[in-house]
């Protein structure tokens, strides 16, 4: 837990050191309200960062913020089965950046990727390892296959390390829950 104020701080660091990729696996309310945090993030990929945020576990039509920035890569979570986990979040995203600065509707669908996000065993605080699930658990997965391709291409701009994920998914088609599908890490890097 911690604050937004915290949180748009640790973005505004992170890009002033120009680190390749922010993995957040954080979010809060279903992105209805224009926040610093979410400014911090389009500045962020604006000035070339990659931003992975979780897309929320709240199901139908409630997109986290900061996921709900349409610019940035945001990430569903999907079962063993590669189905959609009945609690990640999907929906429509409202353009909070362009123009005026308003809330226009746009037809944009998050999530953008989805990765596996249920029942993950990884490390915990205060050390040991737990099984937990969440899109904060799959958002690491795109983060890290972000980190990798950078690596080899790293000139890339945060747009075109986008639009190579999604385009090397293992569905190839936009579906509103899982964006374009699930990571397929080997033809993103490949």
């Amino acid at each position: 837990s911690g604050t937004w104020s915290g949180v748009q701080q640790g973005i505004e660091y992170a890009t002033e050191l120009n680190v390749d990729v922010i993995s957040m696996s954080l979010g809060g309310g279903n992105g209805s309200t224009y926040n610093g945090v979410e400014k911090a993030v389009a500045n962020s990929v604006k000035l070339g960062i990659v931003n992975a945020i979780a897309a929320g576990n709240s199901g139908k039509n409630r997109v986290g913020s900061p996921g709900c920035v349409p610019i940035a890569l945001t990430v569903g979570a999907i079962d063993k089965n590669n189905n959609t986990a009945y609690f990640s979040s999907y929906g429509t995203v409202a353009d909070k950046f362009g123009g005026d600065g308003g809330y226009t509707s746009i037809d944009l669908q998050k999530p953008d990727i989805a990765a596996p996000g249920v029942n993950i065993y990884a490390g915990w605080k205060n050390g040991g390892f737990k099984s937990i699930s969440g899109t904060s658990m799959a958002t690491p997965h795109i983060a890290g296959v972000c980190a990798l391709l950078l690596s080899k291409n790293p000139d890339m701009t945060p747009a075109q390390v986008k639009d190579k994920v999604q385009n090397a998914s293992k569905n190839g088609d936009k579906d509103p829950k899982q964006g374009w599908g699930i990571v397929d890490a080997s033809k993103v890097i490949d």
